[in-house]
């Protein structure tokens, strides 16, 4: 069985560019763009992995914040990676904090993603 990520990120380009990336390595991958969309895909699907931008469009403040908390109450097993970007340090520390596994400052390649989500996912 193919194991399940989501990837929480209101750039839907980006989103879309990951997906096929990750799908091509054996992954089943379902995107989200909105914080409550994420949330009702996160109580719904067993997901492996989560992807999440901290930021996302239509969302005040960090969401990627609140994903990683509902992940970690949720669906523990879940393996979260925050893409932080240009995030204040504190979030990265916040993050850690609430649990998530990798905080990532930059957009990563799709090739340093494969393999992070790799050493996450066995």
């Amino acid at each position: 069985m193919r194991q399940r990520l989501l990837i929480v990120d209101g750039n839907a380009s980006f989103a879309l560019r990951v997906r096929q990336y990750l799908t091509a390595r054996g992954f089943e991958v379902d995107c989200a763009s909105e914080l409550e969309e994420a949330q009702a895909l996160l109580t719904q699907v067993r997901y492996a992995a989560m992807i999440a931008a901290w930021r996302l469009q239509g969302a005040a403040g960090a969401a990627g914040l609140e994903l990683i908390t509902l992940a970690q109450n949720q669906a523990p097993w879940t393996r979260t990676i925050l893409l932080a970007g240009r995030a204040p340090q504190a979030v990265g520390a916040e993050a850690r904090a609430r649990g998530t596994d990798v905080v990532l400052a930059q957009r990563p390649t799709l090739s340093q993603l494969g393999r992070l989500v790799g050493t996450l996912v066995p």
